[in-house]
């Protein structure tokens, strides 16, 4: 991090220090081109992964590094190392995705069957279904369907 090189632009040098703070595909591309840092570049690309919405976007930015390993303007080896962090990093995000959307899921189900248990024991106790459709925010007709598999199990 005590590497304070310049990276060239037009009008304006921005250090190292200013491309990490900035934090966006084009700074990251500037500086893997001036500062070859494996560690930091599979860093950055993890936290570039978890900022950028536009997953395809980081996704072509890898390939950028695939193609400069297959000119052989880097090792083959960094190349293999930025993919597998980024595999994995795409890896772990689908799976806390899938983890949420099933947490989701259990909790509606959870409701679900909180109101229906409600719903059967205001049933149980005679009360009037145009109330327990207003409490409980079911259909009167779901209501008469519990109702009748009430009178079933009894």
């Amino acid at each position: 991090m005590g590497n304070k090189k310049n990276v060239a632009h037009p009008t304006f040098y921005y250090s190292q220090e200013n491309l990490l703070k900035i934090k966006n595909i084009i700074s990251t591309l500037f500086l893997a081109e001036n500062n070859y840092d494996m560690e930091q570049l599979e860093q950055e690309l993890v936290k570039l992964f978890q900022m950028e919405p536009d997953k395809q976007a980081v996704s072509l930015f890898l390939n950028w590094f695939k193609q400069l390993a297959i000119h052989g303007r880097i090792d083959k080896n960094d190349y293999s190392s930025l993919e597998k962090v980024y595999t994995t990093t795409q890896e772990v995000s689908m799976l806390l995705t899938s983890l949420r959307q099933e947490r989701q899921t259990l909790y509606q189900n959870g409701v679900t069957q909180g109101i229906t248990k409600t719903a059967k024991r205001m049933l149980d106790e005679n009360i009037d279904i145009s109330l327990i459709t207003k409490v409980t925010q079911l259909s009167k007709r779901e209501i008469l369907q519990l109702n009748t598999e009430q009178k079933k199990k009894s």
